[in-house]
């Protein structure tokens, strides 16, 4: 996939349990270790103009042909493709079990506001080949990181129709501003203390610029939501608090904040229905 959703982006043997620690922060988070075996096929989605049979290092795949799909098509390119691979030996992986733990943990690293810097940070210290955070997407829709994508054999590639009138929704005015308050408290503070990551960085742009919003995003958005209302209120949350604006409150703007929630499930229950 072109980045993580959470970009971050198998299905293993459950080996043994351990505790590790996630680059860039102090807190543990812990995760046991799957195996995934020689021959397992996954797959990367794309909507690159450019052919390709290789996969930058680190690259995300998933054993589910669903996730690769979706972010084909949300790449927004008329060469929406699922790229098929396999395996070439077995590759242990860490898999991430309490994902909201490391997506604060994400949020909370100073100057590293790109997964990939991330991820590149967490291979530079693991000697496994990678990651992998189960239901990221769903049901046995996870996403794998891989360290080194030369473990991968090229199989082949499937085309995915993207339909010509995906439907999509304009951000109010009210969305508009919160996503806008976002990235200006973001930028009025300093380093250490700014929130967000890149994927909540361009959902905030996007708002901002009142760029149309696809279906698909506000499915994301409504994820978003759902993970992080348990943030809403904590310390930093409100004005004349000596820690405002708190990360979490600058995360909670770039993806419209409480009118972003309201205008998100107003969009996709109107999508529900059909209606135009």
């Amino acid at each position: 996939m072109n980045g993580p959703a959470f970009a971050l982006f198998g299905t293993g043997v459950l080996a043994l349990a351990c505790a590790s620690r996630v680059p860039g922060g102090s807190s543990a988070v812990r995760t046991s270790t799957r195996t995934l075996p020689r021959g397992t096929i996954v797959y990367h989605g794309t909507g690159s103009d450019e052919d390709f049979d290789t996969l930058p290092p680190p690259s995300w795949v998933s054993c589910s042909k669903d996730v690769a799909i979706w972010f084909a098509k949300t790449s927004d390119a008329s060469r929406a493709r699922v790229l098929i691979f396999k395996t070439r030996s077995s590759l242990k992986l860490e898999v991430l079990d309490d994902l909201e733990v490391f997506q604060r943990r994400l949020e909370e690293l100073d100057g590293q506001d790109d997964i990939r810097e991330f991820a590149q940070n967490f291979c530079a210290q693991t000697s496994r080949d990678g990651w992998i955070i189960t239901h990221n997407y769903g049901p046995n829709q996870e996403d794998i990181l891989l360290c080194d994508p030369d473990v991968l054999e090229y199989v082949g590639s499937e085309p995915v129709q993207v339909g010509s009138r995906s439907r999509s929704f304009v951000p109010p005015a009210n969305v508009r501003a919160a996503a806008k308050l976002g990235l200006d408290l973001r930028a009025s503070v300093a380093p250490s203390r700014r929130g967000g990551t890149s994927v909540g960085l361009a959902r905030a742009r996007d708002l901002s610029s009142g760029r149309p919003i696809s279906v698909s995003v506000l499915k994301r958005m409504k994820s978003y939501f759902e993970r992080h209302q348990v943030d809403v209120g904590k310390p930093g949350w409100s004005k004349g608090h000596p820690n405002w604006p708190s990360k979490g409150l600058q995360a909670w703007l770039f993806w419209g904040g409480d009118p972003g929630r309201a205008w998100v499930k107003k969009c996709l229950a109107q999508a529900a229905k059909g209606d135009s």
